[in-house]
């Protein structure tokens, strides 16, 4: 499924990086980032993301603003397409979602279909 419109099927997820930092005495010390980030399925292009440090929903809903206005410029009906991962079907995503008239579209619980892009990209280049 690949459009022929930038800007008008939009793909998104959030993804767990960790990293790892040595203490004084050696102690290997865990820290955790979370990626937000959304791609135009037109040409794989990552068009907004975020970094917070904790799977917190200010991450994704800034990332959204900025997706939202890069996007504008598409004069077709935008799809934005997720799984239903914790934060997507939040009220505040939703909301924003149809104030601006984006369509939202949700794969079934334990599938990955309509991200499935987002998915394969990011799993390849963290593994």
């Amino acid at each position: 499924m690949t459009p022929c419109i930038p800007h008008q099927k939009i793909t998104t997820d959030t993804t767990e990086f960790k990293h790892y930092e040595i203490a004084e005495k050696g102690t290997v010390i865990t820290h955790k980032t979370y990626l937000d980030s959304f791609l135009d399925f037109f040409n794989r292009e990552i068009i907004s993301y975020s970094f917070t440090k904790q799977p917190l929903a200010q991450g994704l809903l800034s990332a959204l603003e900025k997706d939202i206005d890069v996007t504008s410029d598409c004069s077709y009906r935008r799809t934005f397409l997720f799984d239903q991962g914790w934060v997507y079907p939040m009220r505040d995503y939703a909301t924003r979602l149809k104030d601006k008239r984006i369509f939202q579209s949700m794969s079934r619980k334990g599938t990955c279909l309509d991200n499935n892009v987002m998915e394969n990209l990011l799993r390849s280049h963290i593994s």
